[in-house]
């Protein structure tokens, strides 16, 4: 009888030091933020859009970050280039899902705290505009310029 108390204690102790790290090492929080994101849009004859994003990432604290996911208007898109402040190609994938459009870019190495970075990535958007004649797009062109 003491023995199976000894034994059932033991398992207790070891299952409570347990759950208290995986508390400890949940409770960390990552602190980040957007220090510049500006996008640039062309209007193409064909109705579609050419999208320009320069986005600049910077990591304060906690674990590190090894993708960032850019929303696109619809789903209807094509992924261009990924670059990032030092020419290294960047990886991209589709990641979207049902109605939430959006592009994972995956950084070239982790980004860790204390560091930031930047990169610019590039899409075209189909089905955004209806077609242009020339003459409605320089009208267009010249009345928003």
């Amino acid at each position: 009888m003491v023995k199976t108390q000894g034994l059932i204690f033991t398992i207790i102790l070891v299952f409570s030091i347990c759950f208290l790290f995986v508390g400890t090492v949940c409770a960390q929080e990552r602190v980040y933020y957007i220090d510049r994101q500006w996008t640039k849009i062309w209007i193409n004859q064909d109705g579609t859009i050419d999208l320009f994003y320069h986005i600049r990432l910077a990591l304060v604290s906690g674990s590190n970050i090894n993708y960032v996911l850019v929303g696109q208007p619809q789903g209807d898109f094509t992924i261009g280039e990924a670059v990032d402040q030092y020419g290294h190609t960047l990886a991209t994938t589709d990641v979207s899902s049902k109605s939430d459009y959006k592009i994972q870019v995956n950084l070239y190495e982790p980004l860790r705290a204390g560091q930031s970075i930047s990169f610019n990535l590039s899409t075209n958007v189909a089905k955004m505009m209806t077609k242009f004649s020339s003459q409605t797009l320089a009208i267009l062109l010249k009345y928003y310029s």
